[in-house]
């Protein structure tokens, strides 16, 4: 009788240890997860910042309604969290490149802006920020495959289901961005 004692203990704390390692493991795919919106979430800020300065330049040169479009669109800038989905990501994506686009119109028509040792230089680190942000889109895609992976794999999906771990949204880019990015 004891040993089958024993032997229920085992598998009781065998059980335990492997709950245990599980929700260890889907914790730590889960902050990777966050972290990598995160970093994404620091390279907008940083691409803000740049328009901001791109568009101080542009207003130097022009008055026209084209400056208050951009200021208009930038004012729809939010933070990005840990908590955000993809969607705000891509809108604030969204945002970036419509006011690049319309930075770009205004220095066509300014060929001394376009001149600008400044103005070169922030356009091209925009384009370094965007690349990056590229890469951090597959980062990003990359840990929420490997967290949704291990929540859909049985037997590790019901102890995932039992302790609140959801599925993530993949960051899909939209086909207008490449295109705009493209152009600009």
């Amino acid at each position: 009788m004891p040993l089958t004692y024993i032997a229920v203990l085992v598998v009781v704390a065998a059980t335990i240890l492997w709950i245990s390692l599980t929700q260890r493991n889907l914790m730590k795919m889960e902050e990777h997860t966050r972290d990598a919106l995160s970093q994404i979430g620091s390279q907008l800020a940083l691409g803000f910042d740049t328009l901001t300065t791109l568009k101080d330049l542009a207003g130097n040169y022009t008055q026209n309604g084209s400056i208050a479009l951009i200021e208009a669109i930038l004012s729809g800038q939010a933070v990005i969290t840990p908590k955000s989905t993809p969607n705000e990501v891509l809108f604030q994506e969204w945002i970036i490149v419509e006011s690049l686009a319309r930075i770009a119109m205004v220095a066509d028509q300014y060929p001394e802006l376009k001149a600008n040792q400044t103005f070169i230089t922030a356009m091209e680190r925009v384009q370094d920020i965007q690349q990056k942000m590229r890469i951090s889109h597959l980062h990003y895609n990359d840990c929420v495959r490997i967290l949704n992976r291990e929540i859909r794999t049985f037997p590790k999906s019901i102890i995932s289901g039992i302790l609140g771990f959801r599925q993530r949204e993949y960051l899909v880019e939209w086909a207008g961005m490449r295109l705009a990015l493209s152009v600009i």
